[in-house]
């Protein structure tokens, strides 16, 4: 604090506003404004992790690398690439050495030699998903740019990272309610087919969930008797930013789906937004099957 023994009193001649716990203090060490003291910095080191200087190079999956020149400095960007040119890179193609020592998004990132089993970034379509109309009180809906509700949504995509690119939104702006009430919505993919040959499926979701009123989204695996099983659960406001979630399932049935679920209370000014972008599913092995999982 920036204030002397005497400041703000009624009798400064007699009378100490603030008196150090510590009696061996000087009161010249009260108010000071020269400098940090030893024990400012110290306080500050630690909040901020300021003895990090790096972040550990982090672990790729096979067939992808580290373009050749990055460097894992705090603040660095490192970009991936294939090993085989003739394969496809799916997943994060950027991740930055933030100053807790972490790397920014997760280790999804995979380069296919053959094509996904699915694969959505919403640009051109909305990949056929599927609202359940029986159980949803309001719909998703490919969205670019800033979402129309104030302190919600998202401002760009996750695909391009700019307002040109495009998500699936859930959007519950229209839905005011006095009070607020509860709103559920529940979106699937198509059933796509599993090979015979096929253990493990793997696969990664682009999510963001900001708002006051954001309560839960799920995302679940259906097999062919629509049994769900779930997957990932986010419950409660996660902030204005998209972060990508890893998951993987074994084989249960020869045909199987995506199901997503939300709950999102609306009304009073309680309002939130959900979105996904970036969806993606491949035949993986069983050390894939243990990262994606862990």
């Amino acid at each position: 604090m920036h204030y002397g023994l005497h400041d703000f009193s009624r009798d400064p001649e007699n009378l100490r506003t603030i008196v150090p716990l510590d009696s061996s203090v000087s009161p010249n060490k009260i108010g000071q404004r020269d400098r940090l003291s030893e024990l400012d910095l110290t306080r500050i080191n630690k909040l901020y992790q300021c003895e990090i200087n790096e972040c550990d190079w982090p672990i790729t999956a096979q067939g992808v690398r580290i373009v050749e020149g990055s460097k894992n400095q705090i603040g660095d960007t490192i970009q991936f690439e294939c090993e085989n040119l003739d394969d496809e890179l799916f997943g994060t193609e950027s991740r930055t050495c933030l100053f807790t020592g972490q790397w920014s998004g997760d280790d999804t990132t995979v380069c296919l030699s053959s094509k996904p089993v699915l694969y959505c970034d919403f640009e051109t379509d909305d990949c056929d998903f599927m609202l359940n109309k029986r159980n949803s009180k309001f719909r998703f809906a490919r969205a670019k740019g800033k979402s129309s509700s104030p302190d919600t949504g998202p401002n760009n995509d996750l695909t391009l990272g700019t307002s040109e690119g495009y998500y699936y939104l859930g959007n519950t702006k229209n839905r005011v309610q006095s009070p607020a009430k509860q709103f559920y919505s529940e979106i699937e993919t198509p059933f796509f087919d599993i090979h015979d040959s096929v253990e493990y499926v793997c696969g990664s979701i682009g999510i963001y969930a900001y708002g006051i009123g954001i309560k839960e989204l799920k995302v679940n695996y259906l097999n062919s008797f629509s049994e769900a099983v779930n997957l990932i659960t986010i419950s409660g406001n996660q902030g204005p930013k998209w972060f990508t979630k890893a998951f993987a399932f074994e084989k249960g049935t020869k045909s199987a789906a995506i199901q997503i679920s939300s709950l999102v209370n609306a009304g009073q000014w309680r309002e939130g937004n959900v979105a996904i972008d970036d969806l993606i599913l491949f035949n993986c092995n069983q050390e894939q099957y243990k990262q994606f999982v862990k």
